[in-house]
């Protein structure tokens, strides 16, 4: 029943030697195939089916280390589209690929300037990438300004389901955002954008994206994100900075990750499956709290509204936030399953302040929820803070039953 010894890779059906070579590497899967020329061709078909162009890092002047690099792929996989460009499911174009130089600025000596040659190429193998699933545009709006094309390409990519535009900071690229939605792909699910100010959102609604992921964006007059994005179900919040009312809202989210300032901003009213505060539960004084950190009434403002089942939460320890607080935290999570919590705290030796925290806090969550801790484990994991010298360390607290009535926690009362 085994092959004999000796025998040759190509012996085997197509089917097993394509799943042998889909457990490797591209960089092994292509060794490989030097070794066995009757392997090649599936070899090439994985290397081709995830590409990336660049290196996704810092910022650096001297571009790519390959200047040649996104040339010699473009012009392999435009020598034969149905062959190889076909293959391409996903790409990625970092900025490191484009070379950066130096141009005179009246007043401010040399700026860096990029060079687009590639551009065309680039634009070219848009239009005739019909299975391209996954893009990443990196300095999407100086390329997409310098190429025209490459923002039209996006309405003729039938299979896109994710799109992630990077560097779209400047002002002067506000008609970029504009030109993508109005063409973009009526498949698309994902969109990711990442370095945008507020005068670059505007343009028709994009009505199938259900997941939206804003990373670094400033915000400071209002956008319409609810008429921009009606169908959204995840919303993805990075360190993105709302700073003006926006007027609508969502029935409900599958998931949303963001700060307690976010919320409040957007005037969100909707409830959430899953809920993550990315920001600091303290007891700082408003005008003097770091900007990561939200206040009780800010937390308990969110969770009335937002109501989740899985609740993730980061939890300043150096302050005692009291027994009306969590005794209204509770209140406020009726359908709670999980909850996730971050202990943020300063390490002095070995001692550590969690334990003693977790049980005060234990009790108020066995009561109140009426939990059977007998058959639940919680998970720990720690991790440096967002503050020097800080130490954060993460519970995973699984819920195996639900809140009982409000009778069963009026009567519960009393006797605290």
């Amino acid at each position: 029943m085994y092959p004999a010894i000796g025998m040759h890779l190509t012996t085997l059906n197509q089917d097993v030697l394509s799943m042998i070579v889909s457990y490797l590497s591209t960089w092994d899967a292509l060794r490989l195939s030097e070794t066995c020329r009757g392997i090649l061709c599936i070899a090439r078909n994985q290397a081709l089916s995830s590409v990336t162009l660049g290196v996704n890092r810092p910022f650096n002047p001297t571009g790519t280390d390959n200047p040649h690099e996104g040339q010699l792929f473009c012009l392999y996989v435009l020598a034969d589209v149905p062959g190889r460009l076909h293959r391409v499911r996903r790409l990625g174009v970092h900025t490191s690929i484009w070379r950066y130089f130096g141009s005179p600025a009246p007043q401010r000596g040399y700026v860096l300037m990029s060079e687009y040659s590639l551009a065309p190429l680039l634009a070219s193998v848009l239009e005739n990438a019909a299975n391209l699933q996954h893009l990443l545009l990196g300095d999407a709006a100086g390329l997409m300004c310098n190429e025209p094309r490459i923002a039209a390409a996006l309405s003729v990519l039938p299979s896109l389901t994710t799109l992630r535009l990077n560097d779209l900071a400047s002002t002067d690229y506000d008609h970029i955002f504009h030109a993508v939605s109005n063409m973009c792909s009526p498949n698309l699910r994902t969109l990711e954008i990442q370095h945008m100010l507020d005068q670059s959102f505007s343009g028709s609604p994009f009505l199938s994206v259900h997941r939206v992921v804003l990373d670094e964006c400033s915000v400071h007059t209002p956008i319409g994100i609810y008429s921009l994005f009606p169908n959204v179900r995840d919303l993805i919040l990075l360190h993105t900075d709302f700073e003006a009312a926006e007027e609508g809202n969502w029935s409900d989210l599958n998931y949303f990750h963001g700060s307690t300032h976010n919320w409040i901003c957007l005037q969100m009213r909707c409830s959430v499956a899953r809920l993550e505060l990315e920001n600091t539960l303290s007891l700082y004084n408003v005008s003097r709290r770091p900007f990561d950190c939200s206040t009780p009434a800010e937390v308990l403002q969110v969770l009335q509204y937002a109501s989740p089942k899985s609740l993730y939460l980061c939890i300043d320890t150096n302050f005692d936030l009291g027994e009306q607080f969590w005794k209204r935290f509770v209140t406020s999570l009726p359908r709670l399953q999980c909850l996730e919590l971050a202990l943020d705290y300063v390490a002095l030796g070995l001692e550590t302040p969690e334990s003693e925290w977790l049980g005060d806090f234990m009790p108020w969550t066995v009561n109140m929820f009426f939990l059977f801790w007998g058959h639940c484990k919680s998970s720990t994991s720690t991790s440096p803070s967002l503050y020097t010298g800080r130490t954060t360390k993460h519970h995973a607290i699984p819920f195996t039953a639900l809140q009982a009535s409000e009778a069963s926690f009026l009567a519960y009362l009393p006797n605290t």
